[in-house]
This record gives structure tokens, C-alpha cells and sequence, in this order.
């Protein structure tokens, strides 16, 4: 009786033993998936201007996941900010740094101002994305500024080695898994819907510079005029109790103080101007969404009736 209660104990000891070892295991493999991770956030900052590439401007504006499809779409503007009279062409790859693995990258949709971009069979697991874009100046640019340069050297040739021509740099932009955000709706569009998101995206940063104007630099300007104004009062307080070099600099201090009140006015006046021409812009963009959107209408309305012939045709 006694060796099977000792048997059964230490049965008992081998199995919560082993449960414990199996759920040590557990705890190792997937800790990555629920425990916090305290690592330096790696992520490249939302809507703020990467300056680094030679003749473009670029921001980051969104970077999502949609697991169940397991891809990534980055969305970033764009702004050609350098002297070739050619805009440059640009290539993009992508790395997870810590699964050590490359995915296929597509540009969806690009305007002068825009690109949209899909990271393809990114798995669930992934952690630190590497977006690198490489911005590739024209040969033909290129070849005209190093003959030039070959022109003027000490020991002048005429021909340019095709190796020569090859002018890039790059920025690597990136992708943090505890930043980017998880949006399953997120599909591949149609050329008018990549189009109606870049003209709704360009309205809202058109809306927000008409917010900044009127919210915080014309009522800027105005304290600042009310200020000089105030300071004059007094001076012309001063002036009439004044003589001789103190009445002077007081006087140059009036008039100096009134021009820097004309300048504000003046300033006012240009962030006025500056206003209706924004505005105008928002009213030029809502035309235009309207007419893509009636197009995307026109487009859909097309396919439905082609559906709708084949469908006859098959019966």
C-alpha cells in the first residue's frame, strides 16, 4: 500500500515537473509576443521633414499593417527641393534588421507630391522594418555636370565613363512594430482611389497651413502691433517732458518703433493674401475630388455593367 501512494507521489513530482518545463518553454519561445518590450522605440518620427536625400524632401505621414494580408502600406510626400533641372527617379527596398529578411516592395501610386508604397509578405512576427529609398539623379543631368566639371579642370577630356553617371544617395527610413498600426481594411485600390486619397490628404495639410496663419501668426503680428503701439503712446508721453539729446533719441525710438508697426501691417496684409490664395487652392481641390469621385463612380458603374453581360452571355 505504502510503494503505491510513493509511486503515485512521485508520479505526481515527475508530472509537475515536467508541466513546469514545458511551460519554461512556452514563456522563452513566445515572450517576444506578450511581454513588454523596453528596447528603444525605432521608428522613424510621423510628419516631420527628412531633409537628407540631395534633391528631395521627404515626410512620413503612414505607415500600417494589415496582418491578415501581411502587408505594409507607407505613405510618404514628397517634395523635389533641389537644382537639377530633372527630377530624380527613386528605388525602394525593404529589411526586417532582426529577422535578417528582405520583402518585395511596389510603388501603388506616386504624383509629384506623393508616394504610396506596399511592403509585401511581411509575416505577423516581424519587428523593426528598414525602408531604404535611394533617389537616383538622371544620367543625362549627371553627364552635363561632369563634362562641365572636365571642362574647366586643368587637364580637360572630352568623354564622360558610363560609370561616371551613376549619381545616388540614400535614407533609410524606420518602421517600429509598437508604432506602426494594425488596420486590416486596408486593400489595394484602384488608380482613382490612390488619386482621391492624395487630393484629400493635400486639402487637409492645405487646411491646417490656413489654421496656423489665422490662429496663430496673424494674432501674433496683432500683439505685436498692439505692443508698439502702446510703447509709442508712451514715448510721446516722454517727448513732451524731454530736451536736447534725450528728446532725440526719443524721437529716432518713435520712429523707429512706427516703422516696425507699417512692417507688421504690411505683414498682415501678406498673411491675408496668403490666406485667399489657400483658400482658392482648397476650392481648385474640391473641384477636382469631385470630378475623380464622379469618375470612380463612372469607373465602378462600368464594371458592374460588364459583369452584368458577361453574366448574360453565360446563361
Amino acid at each position: 500500500m505504502q510503494t503505491k501512494l510513493g509511486s503515485a507521489k512521485e508520479n505526481t513530482i515527475i508530472s509537475i515537473i515536467i508541466i513546469a518545463f514545458v511551460f519554461l518553454i512556452v514563456v522563452f519561445f513566445t515572450s517576444k509576443m506578450w511581454l513588454y518590450d523596453d528596447n528603444p522605440t525605432q521608428q522613424t518620427t510621423f510628419h516631420v521633414p527628412i531633409e537628407t536625400l540631395e534633391q528631395t524632401k521627404l515626410m512620413l505621414t503612414d505607415w500600417k499593417y494589415n496582418h491578415k494580408k501581411n502587408f505594409m502600406e507607407v505613405v510618404l510626400e514628397k517634395e523635389f527641393s533641389g537644382e537639377d533641372n530633372i527630377p530624380p527617379s527613386y528605388e525602394f527596398d525593404a529589411v526586417d534588421t532582426e529577422l535578417d529578411e528582405e520583402f518585395p516592395v511596389k510603388v501603388m501610386h506616386e504624383t509629384d507630391n506623393l508616394f504610396v508604397i506596399h511592403i509585401n509578405g511581411v509575416p505577423e512576427d516581424y519587428r523593426f522594418m528598414e525602408l531604404k529609398v535611394t533617389e537616383i539623379r538622371d544620367e543625362e543631368v549627371v553627364r552635363a555636370e561632369k563634362e562641365e566639371e572636365l571642362i574647366n579642370s586643368d587637364n580637360p577630356i572630352i568623354d564622360v565613363d558610363v560609370d561616371d553617371l551613376e549619381d545616388s544617395n540614400y535614407v533609410i527610413l524606420l518602421g517600429d512594430y509598437r508604432e506602426i498600426e494594425i488596420d486590416n481594411s486596408i486593400s489595394l485600390r484602384s488608380e482613382i482611389e490612390y488619386e482621391i486619397s492624395s487630393v484629400e490628404l493635400e486639402k487637409e495639410l492645405v487646411e491646417k497651413e490656413i489654421k496656423v496663419i489665422q490662429d496663430e501668426k496673424i494674432p501674433l503680428e496683432e500683439r505685436f502691433i498692439l505692443e508698439q503701439e502702446n510703447k509709442v503712446k508712451e514715448l510721446k508721453r516722454e517727448l513732451k517732458f524731454s530736451a536736447g539729446e534725450e528728446k532725440e533719441e526719443i524721437r529716432t525710438l518713435i520712429t523707429d518703433r512706427e516703422g516696425k508697426i507699417v512692417a507688421s501691417f504690411e505683414k498682415l496684409d501678406e498673411y491675408e493674401e496668403e490666406v485667399k490664395v489657400l483658400e482658392d487652392k482648397i476650392k481648385a481641390l474640391d473641384e477636382k475630388l469631385e470630378y475623380l469621385e464622379s469618375g470612380e463612380q463612372d469607373e465602378k458603374e462600368g464594371d458592374e455593367n460588364e459583369k452584368d453581360n458577361k453574366n448574360e452571355q453565360d446563361e
